[in-house]
């Protein structure tokens, strides 16, 4: 008999061998988002200071920047994006490699179509939930400088999209 609530102790069990990865993870995407774009308004900031805070092209190349950073096409998140499907697939999976793991992980009483559910939705939520917190953390950072308007609101959340879609198909 499984008690009912077995997927979520399994998936407990499955971030608890992978913290590495986890911390990786957040790691990466808080130095990318959120240190790259405090840097990035600092830089605005003194630029707008210096070429003059009415000059429309200087706020036009701010806004277009700053979508450019958030966006789908920024190579950096990219780079992320296939580091950490690779990363996450190979450490989800890892028992794969040896005999003696695969006879334990399959000698506990439960389905393997859990056992793959509960390590690939792991895997998922390793990749999704720091970049959205990095990416919340970014979007208030842009607001308290005033940078942030839908536009970038919604190039941020079409890249969001986007990257998880790659990020699912890699992994």
């Amino acid at each position: 008999m499984t008690s009912k609530n077995l997927f979520l102790k399994l998936q407990r069990e499955d971030m608890k061998r992978r913290v590495w990865s986890v911390a990786l993870s957040m790691l990466s995407f808080f130095l990318l988002y959120t240190v790259v774009c405090a840097m990035k308004v600092s830089n605005y900031a003194y630029r707008i200071k210096t070429m003059g805070e009415y000059d429309p092209y200087v706020k036009e190349w701010v806004y277009n920047d700053i979508i450019k950073f958030i966006g789908p096409a920024n190579e950096l998140v990219i780079i992320i994006t296939i580091i950490c499907a690779v990363v996450c697939g190979l450490s989800g999976f890892f028992y794969l490699h040896s005999k003696k793991k695969v006879d334990l992980f399959h000698s506990i009483p439960v389905k393997r179509e859990n056992l793959f559910a509960v390590t690939y939705l792991n895997g998922l939520l390793i990749y999704i939930v720091p970049y959205l917190i990095s990416l919340l953390v970014c979007f208030i950072i842009l607001a308290a400088n005033k940078y942030m308007v839908m536009e970038v609101f919604l190039t941020g959340l079409r890249a969001f999209g986007v990257n998880v879609l790659y990020y699912t198909l890699m992994y």
